[in-house]
C-alpha cells in the first residue's frame, strides 16, 4: 500500500498564487518577495521557491536579482495552460 502525497508548503503557496493571477489580483509584475510572504504567513524563502515554480511554468519572468517578476499570462487566461511542475508532482 502505497502512502498518499500531500503538496509542500511551496507547492500550495504556488498554487494559490496561480489561482490568483487567474483571478487577475496582479498584473504586469508580481509584488516582491517579502510582501508576499507578510501577506501569506510564510517565509520569504518559501516564497521565493514557489515563485521559481512559476517561472518554470512559463507564468513569470524572473529579471534579476533584486527586481520583480514580469507576469506572461497566455492569451486567453490560464484555463488552457498546462502547468509541468504541478503535472509532474501528480503524476499527470
Amino acid at each position: 500500500m502505497s502512502l498518499p502525497s500531500f503538496p509542500t508548503i511551496t507547492e500550495q503557496v504556488s498554487t494559490y498564487l496561480r489561482e490568483e493571477l487567474l483571478r487577475g489580483r496582479w498584473s504586469g509584475e508580481m509584488p516582491g518577495q517579502k510582501q508576499l510572504a507578510k501577506l501569506l504567513g510564510v517565509s520569504a524563502q518559501t516564497v521565493e521557491l514557489a515563485l521559481g515554480l512559476l517561472e518554470k511554468d512559463g507564468i513569470l519572468v524572473g529579471r534579476g536579482t533584486g527586481r520583480r517578476r514580469k507576469i506572461v499570462l497566455p492569451e486567453g487566461g490560464l484555463v488552457s495552460f498546462r502547468f509541468p511542475s504541478v503535472e509532474r508532482k501528480m503524476g499527470w
